[in-house]
């Protein structure tokens, strides 16, 4: 294509824009707290987390982190009681690893 580049098929994922991003869903729950049935990834998944790990890890943007992956722009509280920060800043730092084009605004 004159003065650009290719476009890419219809389907393609070209971007990501994520508020407070839940990106582990293993490490977001901690270890102790795996087992049991009463937090939100559990909710999500049904059933505790260590009982659907492989799940828990297909639904976790960090385990698909690769050369190819989209650009994304990240926006994360510093005070989220939700989801931690580290969750954000793990992603982008894989990101950044792969030379995947990433920006983390904390606020």
């Amino acid at each position: 294509m004159p003065g650009g580049s290719r476009p890419l098929p219809a389907h393609t994922i070209k971007a990501v824009c994520a508020f407070y991003p839940p990106t582990d869903l293993v490490e977001i729950i901690p270890a102790e707290r795996r087992d049991r049935g009463n937090n939100l990834v559990a909710a999500l998944l049904d059933t505790p987390v260590s009982q659907r790990l492989s799940d828990a890890r297909a639904g976790s943007p960090i385990f698909h982190v690769g050369r190819s992956s989209p650009p994304v722009f990240l926006v994360h509280g510093d005070r989220d009681k939700v989801v931690p920060l580290d969750q954000s800043q793990t992603l982008h730092a894989a990101l950044r690893e792969k030379n995947v084009e990433s920006t983390l605004i904390v606020r």
